[in-house]
């Protein structure tokens, strides 16, 4: 029997592509890529690769794309390490459908291996192929920041200098916490503007972060009394966009879940109609709320789904926009 599109492993494999070209639009993303191994000599094919350079260095992630019926085991991951080093990659993530056995998250987490998968979410709520009324808000972050930053393993008078553009990339870095928390910046900076309704009622914003160490650049930085101000310039508008694919993203070593939403297209050359109070509006099927933060060259989005009509009465299911 044929397979179908969505069992189809190239399918996978350019879901897993597209979502990696949201995440990261700036970045070099390419599908079956191949790469020169060093160690064996050959040319190695990649499912999905990420190129970026980050402060004057080339910096490189793999992806492996499995679309099995059974868990991906120790086997694959073992398979998997081996052509990370091969290719000499920062990062490597694995992706199975049908997620790992017990073993190979052990062994992915002594590896330093991410692993996910991508699953197709059904809910009864939302309307897969319908045109969702949405509204973009456009968030310019203007800000200004106080931290204090030193490199593990130098004195204590080595303190480091972070810029404006280290900052943006530190945002979506994992920082580990006193707790042994992981969570990025920028989560930190979402939950404090969810605690306060959307920062509306001020002109200007202070948030106060917890502190912790984080990798970057094969360094390890310790971060520590961390506070951003901040003024927003805010720009609505409203089109008309057809949803209709969904994934769920499962980290097997966090444990935590993300639902992808797909969208097109989205911010292509299209015209959104501008408005001036979004909360006047009113619709007669589910909407949406795309928030897009503008911090400098780094715009980060996040998506909210209304299930009902009047928009002040939000569900928020916390899911990415991916553009198709």
């Amino acid at each position: 029997m044929k397979k179908s599109k969505k069992n189809n492993g190239r399918y996978y494999e350019e879901t897993i592509h597209r979502i990696y070209n949201w995440l990261a639009p700036k970045s070099d993303v390419r599908i079956n890529d191949k790469i020169f191994g060093k160690d064996t000599g050959i040319e190695r094919q990649i499912d999905v690769s990420v190129r970026d350079k980050i402060a004057g260095h080339e910096i490189l992630m793999i992806i492996q794309v499995k679309d099995h019926v059974i868990p991906a085991d120790v086997k694959i991951v073992g398979e998997f390490s081996s052509v990370i080093k091969d290719v000499g990659a920062q990062k490597g993530i694995l992706i199975c459908k049908s997620g790992f056995t017990k073993a190979a998250i052990t062994q992915a987490k002594n590896l330093k291996i991410d692993l996910l998968s991508a699953h197709e979410v059904i809910s009864d709520n939302i309307i897969v192929n319908h045109k969702f009324p949405t509204v973009l808000e456009s968030i310019d972050v203007d800000f200004e920041f106080r931290i204090d930053i030193k490199e593990i393993g130098k004195g204590e008078d080595d303190k480091v200098k972070l810029s404006e553009e280290m900052l943006r990339t530190f945002l979506a870095l994992p920082l580990i916490t006193k707790n042994l928390e992981k969570k990025t910046l920028l989560k930190q900076f979402f939950q404090q503007w969810d605690v306060n309704k959307g920062c509306t009622d001020k002109e200007k914003y202070s948030f106060s972060f917890e502190g912790g160490v984080l990798e970057y650049d094969q360094k390890r930085y310790e971060l520590s009394d961390f506070e951003l101000s901040f003024t927003l310039k805010r720009i609505f508008g409203l089109r008309f966009i057809p949803l209709f694919e969904f994934k769920l993203l499962k980290n097997y070593i966090t444990g935590n879940d993300e639902t992808v939403l797909t969208a097109s297209p989205l911010l292509k050359g299209e015209t959104w109609e501008k408005i001036e109070n979004p909360n006047l509006l009113e619709f007669n099927t589910p909407s949406a709320h795309l928030e897009l933060f503008n911090f400098g060259l780094n715009i980060f989005p996040r998506l909210h789904i209304w299930k009902t009509l009047k928009m002040s009465e939000k569900r928020n299911f916390n899911l990415k926009l991916i553009s198709k």
